[in-house]
């Protein structure tokens, strides 16, 4: 090859005609540039496994300490009575006497346990657990997980709520449970 062709089009060029190409063996390899709509392709990696043609899945991130974050069973209305209550713990808006705890005892006492916790500055929602505790499988009690971030630590809480009020677009908290500070 002379010394002018040493450009990358000229050198492409001058293989493409210099090379000799030879027939397939078998009939599949002529259709390598067509996509194969049947059949799922896979791609492998250490942590991930794809594989196409399959409905996909949502991916939500998850915390350590309270697991994924996704909220995608929870109904917006009840996602958002969810969030007024949580910004009201973050306001201190939050009276024992709220009708949203099923019994005047329950506010009285998560207040007060609250007050020996930092104050919270922000939340992340975990994936809500449904419980069915009756016989007839309607859904009872939504557990939701709640990590509440302070300045100081965070520290985890169970809120549960009723469900049969949820799905009334009602909140009525039956029980809440609050973790150590981590």
């Amino acid at each position: 090859m002379a010394e002018e062709t040493h450009t990358l089009k000229k050198e492409t060029e001058f293989r493409r005609q210099a090379l000799q190409w030879t027939e397939t063996l078998r009939q599949e390899e002529d259709n390598t540039n067509t996509i194969q709509e049947n059949k799922p392709s896979m791609f492998f990696s250490d942590k991930l496994r794809l594989m196409t043609g399959v409905q996909e899945k949502n991916i939500y991130p998850s915390l350590p300490d309270l697991g994924p974050l996704d909220i995608s069973s929870m109904s917006s209305a009840l996602y958002a009575k969810l969030t007024n209550f949580l910004t009201g713990l973050k306001n201190k808006n939050i009276k024992s006497d709220n009708s949203v705890f099923a019994e005047k005892y329950l506010g009285v006492i998560f207040l007060y346990e609250l007050g020996f916790y930092p104050d919270v500055s922000s939340w992340y929602i975990g994936t809500p657990f449904i419980s069915v505790n009756n016989g007839s499988g309607v859904e009872d009690v939504y557990e939701i997980p709640v990590l509440f971030m302070s300045k100081s630590g965070r520290f985890k809480c169970w809120i549960s709520i009723d469900a049969a009020k949820a799905t009334q677009n009602e909140f009525l908290i039956k029980q809440i449970v609050l973790g150590d500070l981590l």
